[in-house]
């Protein structure tokens, strides 16, 4: 079984991971109903600020973003916190039908799990900068890995 493998798949040891939130219908309450869904099935998040951001990669809507990052430690696989987090999206409204059309009541990415950097185009937006430079000055180390 090869190392990635088991990175991925079965990861027994808590790993520190950063997702970023963002909304840009019903924003500020989708956010905040977001940290409590995070809060109830993590508990010990660390949230940056919520930013009001212009859209950088959405055409389809001209509403403003907020963002906010959050870093969080969890047993989870890389593969089964994303199912969670895909799973918090539907519970809290997500739809193709609306992404589709530009809405996005809520989306919750993988920034970096442990080492590993799971959304590196992100990493090129300014709305991430922003965001990671908003959370607490005790995780800076493990920012600055990030973006480098």
């Amino acid at each position: 079984m090869c190392f990635a493998y088991i990175r991925r798949y079965m990861t027994p040891t808590p790993t520190r991971t950063i997702i970023c939130m963002g909304a840009n219908t019903d924003a500020a309450s989708q956010l905040a109903r977001a940290r409590l869904w995070l809060d109830a099935h993590f508990g010990g998040i660390t949230y940056g600020d919520e930013l009001r951001i212009a859209p950088e990669r959405n055409p389809l809507c001209e509403a403003p973003y907020h963002n906010q990052c959050a870093i969080l430690t969890t047993t989870l696989s890389l593969a089964d916190l994303h199912k969670t987090i895909k799973q918090a999206e539907a519970q809290l409204g997500r739809t193709a039908e609306d992404k589709a059309r530009g809405i996005v009541r809520i989306d919750i990415d993988i920034i970096a799990y442990g080492q590993e950097i799971v959304k590196p185009q992100d990493l090129t937006t300014d709305y991430l900068h922003r965001c990671l430079a908003s959370l607490p000055t005790e995780h800076t180390n493990f920012i600055k890995h990030i973006q480098t």
